[in-house]
């Protein structure tokens, strides 16, 4: 399994939800190249360079460290977008707050998670009424409906599955075979692999553009030089 890939393209997809208004960030009333969060100003909000950031996205960073996965998840998860992808967010967020607070449980001495569920209760009146309710459970396999933006309502099965040695576990989301849920998940894939096609295709017109102006340059200052010499022949 491509991880590195599969978050790549989690990455890009969340990045394009959220709007740089809701984040308190500047859009100068120009239209912009892409559709949510540039890679810069995402790199800036979770306080990393936006050089690491873009190495993150594209799957050249494979050992990226909790506190860089947990300050881009802070920033791309604290908006109206994925709560608008589950139809049953209520039941979504009691079985996440539930399942993080048996999480905490097993790891009381972790500043990351400690950080995280402080600041969660801060920015999320939801959240830390969740959390004050002191529900503790694990989360089970579950069958979930999505309400995606592209391919409209589907149906998941969600299963977990445990990482020897390290606690962390591996979600897997399948559709019933045969079912209109299956066809949107494929849709997706497909629709996913065309934008990967599409997104290797501006980053080789921008490294195109990049060459040209280089070139463009490295004329100019040989027409240059070739001029400074000239006056100086003359005179011989």
């Amino acid at each position: 399994m491509d991880t590195r890939g599969e978050l790549g393209a989690f990455l890009r997809a969340k990045r394009a939800q959220v709007r740089p208004e809701e984040l308190g960030l500047p859009t100068y009333g120009g239209r912009r190249r892409v559709p949510g969060l540039r890679r810069e100003e995402l790199a800036q909000l979770a306080g990393v360079s936006a050089g690491y950031y873009t190495r993150l996205e594209q799957g050249q960073s494979p050992n990226a460290s909790d506190a860089v996965l947990d300050a881009v998840a802070r920033v791309l998860f604290l908006d109206q977008h994925t709560r608008e992808l589950y139809e049953d967010w209520h039941g979504k967020t009691h079985s996440t707050v539930a399942d993080l607070r048996l999480i905490a449980g097993r790891y009381p001495e972790a500043p990351q998670l400690a950080s995280l569920i402080g600041e969660l209760s801060v920015r999320s009146p939801q959240f830390a009424q969740l959390w004050a309710d002191h529900t503790v459970a694990d989360c089970g396999a579950a069958s979930r409906t999505f309400r995606h933006p592209l391919v409209g309502t589907l149906t998941l099965n969600v299963e977990f599955l445990a990482l020897p040695d390290d606690g962390q576990r591996v979600a897997i989301h399948n559709a019933l075979p045969g079912t209109p849920s299956e066809a949107a998940l494929t849709l997706l894939a497909d629709l996913a692999a065309e934008r990967r096609t599409a997104v290797r295709a501006e980053h080789t017109a921008v490294r195109a553009e990049h060459t040209a102006a280089r070139a463009e340059h490295m004329a100019a200052r040989a027409e240059a030089r070739t001029a400074r010499q000239e006056p100086r022949t003359a005179r011989r």
